[in-house]
């Protein structure tokens, strides 16, 4: 009988400690005219600094505004006119025990300025998808347009639709 309890109780701290070592998505910077929502159904609210955020959150910049995003290290800082949909974050652990934290968003419109930078706990991957092409990168600071990439330090990964590759550095 206290087996199980025992069990429920060591499952129960293990999971508590996992969540808490995740680094948590947040609103950073907010200047101007700046909306999010928690999913497509729910009603666009204005944003403000330390906002938790969850997976399919959606941010939009209005004119003249700029907001930004913050996953532990990581920060996304998205220009005017900007519609971001966050789809995904993974935290993947390989065989030796680094830990890997995809961060994964749609840019549905306008600019982004990424700094990637790694977690204490490991590798951090930002993958920004838009309509024509997928730019993916670590330990890079970039910008992305939707279709084309910059990067002030380090290398990105661009990937166009038509399955062109390149490397910008």
């Amino acid at each position: 009988m206290k087996k199980p309890v025992l069990i429920q109780l060591f499952l129960f701290f293990f999971t508590s400690v996992l969540i808490s070592a995740q680094p948590r998505i947040m609103i950073g910077e907010v200047s101007g005219s700046v909306e999010f929502r928690v999913n497509s159904d729910s009603k666009w609210q204005p944003a403000k600094a330390e906002i938790l955020l969850e997976s399919d959150f959606e941010i939009v910049t209005g004119f003249a505004s700029s907001a930004s995003i913050i996953y532990g290290n990581t920060k996304i800082e998205l220009r005017a006119l900007t519609k971001i949909i966050l789809r995904n974050i993974e935290i993947t652990i390989s065989k030796e025990g680094t830990k890997k934290h995809l961060f994964l968003f749609e840019l549905v419109l306008g600019r982004i300025r990424a700094e990637v930078m790694p977690e204490e706990t490991g590798e951090t991957v930002v993958i920004a998808r838009s309509k024509t092409a997928l730019c993916k990168a670590a330990g890079t600071f970039f910008e992305f347009d939707g279709y084309n990439a910059w990067v002030e330090r380090g290398r990105a990964l661009l990937i166009k639709n038509n399955g062109e590759r390149y490397f910008v550095e």
